[in-house]
């Protein structure tokens, strides 16, 4: 049975997402390279390709299983995004984006700009019920199981460069029940170690403000001849308070995740 690490609800073995809140449990889809695939990506998702190279061993399923392995870590932010209602939100209303945007330029160059239709904040109150409000201006009251999350406020700010393909994701959480907080920190860290476990990835550690932070820079990867992007991933927790950072086509910069976490604290 998969427990599901938002309310403790039991599940199937084989279920996508939890029955009671609908978490969306990890999902290994793989993420080959643009330069692997003539096909251009998607901006700020990556495209899934289960084929294995041309020219690769025989040993086809293994070669399989080491790209969703590999490749599953993309889906660590993304999947915490769904748990929490993150579907069509746009930008970070509690914490000035803009300065969230001068940061990411202090590290990463100019020509970052604030992806308004998928950025946003979420205030989950004690009646089933969250506001989600966005950049443009409007809210909405909808739908949640709010069960040991009344109280609990998200934000997320996705960053992309005009001039590339790059793409900075930043998901900053204050749970209202830090037993929570602190199973969903512990569970997310756990399952970006056993992403990585066989793939020689170093997790790196340190600790900033109190903040426990776990996190890998992100680069590429060569399995049979073929180069595959892994993103920059870190994970930061105190208390009740969770952030969580992406890179995706530059490597994460441990003084920029230095910067966001002083930001946000």
């Amino acid at each position: 049975m998969k427990k599901c690490p938002i309310c403790g609800t039991e599940n199937q073995d084989d279920a996508n997402s939890c029955s009671n809140c609908g978490y969306i449990f990890p999902s290994l889809e793989p993420f080959p390279s643009e330069q692997s695939n003539s096909a251009s990506m998607p901006e700020g998702q990556p495209q899934s390709n289960g084929a294995p190279p041309e020219g690769s061993p025989t040993n086809v399923n293994n070669t399989s299983n080491k790209r969703k392995i590999t490749l599953g870590i993309l889906g660590i932010v993304i999947i915490a995004l769904v748990a929490f209602g993150f579907l069509v939100l746009p930008s970070l209303l509690y914490h000035r984006p803009n300065n969230i945007l001068g940061i990411t330029e202090k590290y990463y160059g100019n020509e970052w700009y604030i992806l308004n239709s998928d950025s946003g904040s979420e205030i989950i109150y004690s009646n089933n019920t969250a506001r989600v409000s966005l950049l443009n201006g409007t809210s909405q009251i909808i739908s949640y199981n709010s069960s040991g999350l009344a109280g609990t406020t998200l934000q997320i700010t996705i960053l992309n460069q005009k001039t590339t393909n790059y793409s900075i994701y930043i998901l900053n959480v204050n749970f209202s029940n830090i037993t929570v907080a602190n199973e969903y920190f512990n569970y997310s860290t756990s399952s970006l170690k056993e992403e990585i476990s066989s793939l020689n990835i170093p997790l790196n550690n340190m600790t900033f403000q109190q903040f426990s932070i776990f996190y890998i820079t992100g680069g590429n990867i060569t399995i049979d001849g073929t180069q595959y992007p892994i993103p920059g991933i870190a994970m930061a927790g105190y208390n009740n308070h969770f952030i969580e950072i992406e890179s995706k086509g530059i490597i994460l910069n441990q003084n920029f995740i230095k910067a966001i976490v002083s930001f946000l604290n």
